[in-house]
């Protein structure tokens, strides 16, 4: 019960107090959904009470990415393209932003299942690749945060709690 208030708390703050000034060296936080479009890195994964790396726990042998596109999905109702480098494979799909706050920084979104390449890894590798990608899919709750001057993404999936906190989710880096 501890750690389900500290999270609703640190939510709370990273919500609503994560203003910076410009003279500080940080990022402005983006004014609308399109700066969700670009490359970010996989750096963290929350799912109830663990988090931990990608992998929670293991190791990965290359960096876990994802590149939200303004290109536009083969079906207009599928939205916009993303592609990424997994685990072992590359992958793709199409995103769609249902609402976005531009005052909150938080948004819904829907994500299409994903297609891959068919590369082999360890077991490891694959079980931590499957996860990432069961996850990017039911993602659908994003929200934009500053850490230590740069721009995060956090992306997940809505859960039924007190305060309507969402506490299964993957943290991005902006890298460009």
């Amino acid at each position: 019960m501890k750690n389900l208030l500290s999270f609703f708390f640190l939510c709370f703050l990273m919500l609503n107090l994560s203003g910076c000034r410009k003279d500080d060296g940080c990022v402005t936080p983006p004014s609308d959904a399109v700066a969700l479009q670009g490359n970010w890195k996989l750096t963290n994964v929350k799912m109830g009470d663990i988090a931990g790396s990608p992998c929670l726990g293991g190791s990965i042998p290359r960096a876990v990415t994802i590149n939200f596109t303004a290109e536009s999905a083969p079906k207009p109702d599928e939205g916009l393209i993303f592609r990424g480098q997994s685990v072992v494979n590359e992958y793709a799909g199409s995103y769609k932003v249902q609402t976005f706050d531009t005052e909150k920084q938080v948004g819904t979104i829907k994500m299409s299942e994903i297609s891959t390449t068919k590369k082999a890894g360890t077991a490891e590798e694959m079980q931590c690749e499957s996860l990432y990608y069961s996850l990017l899919k039911n993602s659908d709750r994003f929200v934009f945060v500053q850490n230590n001057g740069k721009m995060q993404l956090l992306l997940g999936i809505a859960q039924t709690l007190p305060g309507g906190v969402w506490t299964t989710y993957m943290t991005f880096e902006k890298t460009n």
